[in-house]
C-alpha cells in the first residue's frame, strides 16, 4: 500500500513538472522576445528596437525596463534607430518599411522591392542607403532606388556581401555613410550617392565604424586585422594584424604574446577551435574611445582612437554569454557613445543586454538582463 501511494505522488510530481515546462514553455513562446538578430539604440542611449529569429520587432525602454512588441512579422534584419531622433524603422514581412516614433506615432510607411540587410537614414534627409540580401548596395529615395557598382566594375553584383551590411552616418554634417561588408570600406555621399574614400586593408567579412566627430575610421575583420584611417584623408593612422597583442601564431596554434601590451586576462579564450582573434565588429564607447569585439569570447577590447594597444579588456559575462558568435548577428551589438551605453543580443536567447560604460574607471557594468 505504501508503495502504490509513493508510486501516485511520483506520478502527480511528474505530470505537475510537465505542466509547469509546459506553462513555462508556452509563456516564452508567446511572451518573450526570440534571439536578436539585429538591434539599435537611440543615439540618447534611452530605447532599443530589435528584431530577431521569432520575426518579432521589439521597442525596448532602457529606462523603465519594460518591452513593448510591436509586430510578430516583422523582417529579422530591418531594425534601425534614425540618428539624434526619437525615430525608428523596422521592415514587415510584405517589404513595408514602417518608420515610428517612440510614442507610437506612425511617421511614414512605404514599401521597397526587396528585404533590407542594413540601412542608414539620417535625419531630415530625403536619401537613404540599404544593402539586400543578394548582391546588392542601394542609393535610395522613398520606394526608387538605384543599385550602386563598386568603383572600376561594371558589374552591380560585386557588392555580394556575407550579410548585414554594416553602415554607420556622420553625425557632425548629416551627409555622410560609411558602409563596409565583404569586400572593404566605403565612404558615402549621401547627397550625391558616389563614393569619397575606398579603405583598403581589411580581409574577409569587415566591420567598420566612424568616429562621433566623424574624423576617424575604425575597421575590424575575421582575418585579425584592425585599422583607423583619417575619414577625409583616407590615410591609415594605425594598422595592426592580430591586434589581440599576438606576435605570431605558430604551426600547433600556440600564440607568442606581446609582453609590453596589456595582456588578456586567463579566462580570455574562444570556444573550441574558434580563433579569438578574428572580430566580429567594433563601436564607439565614447567620443575617443572604441570597443572591438573578438568572436566567440565574451569580452570587449577597449581601445583610444588612434592608440595602437589596447587599453583593457572588459569582462561581458558568461551568464547568458552576449552575442559574440555568429557573423550574420554582428549587428546584434550596438552603442550609444554619448549616453555611454552598450546593448548585446543573447547568443542562444532571447532578449538584450544593457551595459553601463565609466569613462572615467573604463569599466563596463551590467545594467539590465532584458527578456
Amino acid at each position: 500500500m505504501r508503495k502504490h501511494f509513493k508510486k501516485i505522488i511520483a506520478g502527480t510530481v511528474l505530470l505537475i513538472v510537465i505542466f509547469i515546462t509546459a506553462v513555462i514553455s508556452l509563456y516564452q513562446h508567446f511572451f518573450d522576445a526570440g534571439v536578436v538578430d539585429m538591434l539599435s539604440i537611440s543615439s540618447d542611449g534611452k530605447y532599443v528596437i530589435s528584431t530577431d529569429e521569432k520575426e518579432w520587432a521589439v521597442l525596448w525602454n532602457l529606462q523603465t525596463h519594460t518591452k513593448k512588441v510591436l509586430d510578430k512579422h516583422a523582417h529579422i534584419f530591418s531594425a534601425y534607430f534614425i540618428p539624434n531622433t526619437d525615430e525608428f524603422l523596422w521592415q514587415s514581412q510584405d517589404k513595408t518599411i514602417h518608420i515610428e516614433n517612440v510614442d507610437g506615432q506612425i511617421i511614414k510607411e512605404f514599401k521597397l522591392p526587396f528585404y533590407i540587410y542594413g540601412i542608414a537614414m539620417p535625419k531630415n534627409s530625403e536619401h537613404f542607403m540599404v544593402g539586400d540580401i543578394g548582391d546588392g548596395q542601394y542609393y535610395c529615395h522613398l520606394t526608387h532606388c538605384v543599385m550602386i557598382s563598386k568603383p572600376g566594375s561594371s558589374d552591380p553584383s560585386v557588392f555580394l556581401a556575407d550579410q548585414p551590411h554594416v553602415y554607420s552616418i556622420d553625425n557632425a554634417n548629416n551627409r555622410y555613410v560609411l558602409g563596409s561588408n565583404l569586400w572593404g570600406v566605403y565612404l558615402w555621399d549621401l547627397n550625391t550617392g558616389k563614393i569619397v574614400h575606398h579603405y583598403q586593408g581589411n580581409v574577409g567579412k569587415t566591420f567598420a565604424t566612424l568616429s562621433p566627430n566623424g574624423k576617424y575610421v575604425v575597421s575590424a575583420d575575421e582575418d585579425s586585422w584592425q585599422f583607423v584611417w583619417d575619414t577625409g584623408t583616407g590615410q591609415p593612422l594605425v594598422q595592426n594584424l592580430l591586434a589581440c597583442p599576438i606576435i605570431k601564431v605558430n604551426e600547433d596554434s600556440s600564440v607568442i604574446l606581446d609582453k609590453n601590451v596589456v595582456q588578456p586576462p586567463g579566462d580570455y579564450s574562444g570556444s573550441g577551435d574558434h580563433p579569438n582573434y578574428a572580430f566580429l565588429t567594433v563601436k564607439f564607447v565614447d567620443d575617443t574611445h572604441y570597443l572591438l569585439f573578438p568572436t566567440y569570447t565574451p569580452y570587449a577590447i577597449l581601445y583610444e582612437t588612434t592608440n595602437p594597444k589596447p587599453l583593457k579588456y572588459l569582462p561581458l559575462g558568461r551568464h547568458p554569454v552576449p552575442s559574440v558568435s555568429y557573423y550574420q548577428r554582428d549587428e546584434a551589438i550596438d552603442t550609444s557613445p554619448s549616453a555611454h551605453i552598450l546593448v548585446t543580443g543573447k547568443d542562444n536567447e532571447g532578449g538584450i543586454l544593457v551595459y553601463h560604460y565609466d569613462p572615467k574607471n573604463q569599466t563596463l557594468t551590467k545594467v539590465w538582463d532584458g527578456v
